[in-house]
């Protein structure tokens, strides 16, 4: 092995015991890295010590507890370059999230919400609707008008129910 790659993974491996308060980079269950901090050092049952993790920035709920056997894969020392590597992971995996999406846009794929449409298309199916044209019977129209004009600037409603329906105005 290379000094470079000796060096490199040096900087990536956990020290072999943490104590409390020690900062690290701890990877989530979404295998990206995020700054963190050892609050509590304890034993497993085994006898095997045990770390609490606390995520920066987030809420207590998210704190884990990561056991010896695990430290290897899932903490890295908190220095300069591992910082970097984090932030450089974490762009990474949001710009391939992105793109993701972006393709399934274009696709017309959707996600667990593809069947409703988003506000913006109900406006335009609203649009589409208030502008389409029918031919409407005059009388028929008149009392559209009227009540249209009743609830939208008087505020009011129309009396119900209806002298006549509107199948009772067309077929005159």
């Amino acid at each position: 092995m290379s000094k470079k790659n000796q060096k490199s993974n040096e900087s990536t491996e956990p020290s072999a015991e943490y104590i409390v308060n020690t900062a690290v980079l701890c990877q989530h269950k979404d295998g990206l890295f995020y700054e963190g901090k050892i609050i509590d050092a304890g034993k497993t049952a085994q006898g095997e010590p045990l770390y609490t993790v606390h995520y920066q920035g987030w809420n207590s709920r998210y704190d884990e507890k990561i056991p010896q056997t695990e430290l290897r894969t899932r903490l890295r020392d908190y220095n300069q370059e591992n910082l970097e590597k984090a932030k450089v992971e974490r762009n990474e995996a949001l710009s391939r999230s992105r793109k993701r999406k972006a393709a399934g846009a274009e696709k017309g794929a959707s996600d667990s919400r593809g069947s409703t449409p988003s506000g913006s298309d109900r406006k335009s199916q609203s649009r589409a609707a208030s502008q389409a044209s029918y031919d409407t019977p005059g009388p028929l129209k008149k009392i559209l008008q009227d009540d249209s004009d009743m609830i939208n600037r008087q505020f009011k409603l129309p009396k119900l129910p209806p002298k006549a329906t509107a199948a009772e105005i067309i077929n005159q």
